[in-house]
């Protein structure tokens, strides 16, 4: 099997589909990568550091992840050199605590040497829909998140789908400006992140 890196996911031909016997065979925790409107690509799982894991590509790119929060960027033009919570991610919560909850952190971004940018992070949880994850279908709990960067007039509304136990899914987010949207698709989860 030939996969797609994330980095030719920015710039390359068609979005690769995993079949569902593929996904199967592989040993690994998998996500779907995807940076705007680019293709898809499969990630593999490289690295676990506590709640962080690092999705790394053959070129070595990567994502790193916490709670399904995209926090670092390695090996891409515009990187994301780290997004640090004050107190706890509210996406550590579990989803019926989840809804209202605020925190406060810094981010900082490279290349354009932005760094310790204060953001703001409030959540709403929506409603339940049927998400597609590759091959399969999940019933998830949208929440959505405006998060914003007062200093530098930015805000979005970044969008997670969880399960009844919190784990994020699917996710399509911009913590920076400076980056386009990174949807994260959750295909295999790492086993010690399912209860």
């Amino acid at each position: 099997m030939a996969y797609q890196t994330f980095i030719d996911a920015i710039s390359a031909p068609p979005s690769y589909d995993i079949s569902a016997e593929d996904l199967d065979k592989l040993p690994y925790a998998t996500i779907y990568g995807q940076l705007g409107d680019g293709p898809q690509a499969v990630i593999v799982l490289a690295y676990i550091k506590g709640n962080e894991r690092q999705w790394l590509t053959a070129q070595k790119e990567s994502l790193t992840t916490a709670y399904g929060r995209l926090v670092r960027t390695d090996g891409l033009e515009h990187n994301l050199a780290s997004l640090v919570f004050d107190t706890q991610d509210p996406l550590a919560l579990p989803l019926n605590q989840l809804n209202g909850a605020k925190a406060t952190g810094h981010v900082d971004l490279l290349p354009s040497y932005k760094f310790g940018l204060k953001f703001e992070s409030q959540f709403a949880v929506k409603e339940q829909q049927t998400i597609k994850l590759g091959p399969y279908n999940k019933r998830l709990t949208l929440a959505e998140e405006t998060f914003s960067i007062p200093e530098i007039g930015y805000q979005v509304i970044n969008r997670f789908w969880l399960d009844d136990n919190g784990l994020v899914w699917k996710s399509k987010q911009a913590p920076s400006p400076d980056l386009p949207v990174f949807s994260i698709t959750l295909l295999k989860p790492f086993s010690g992140d399912v209860s």
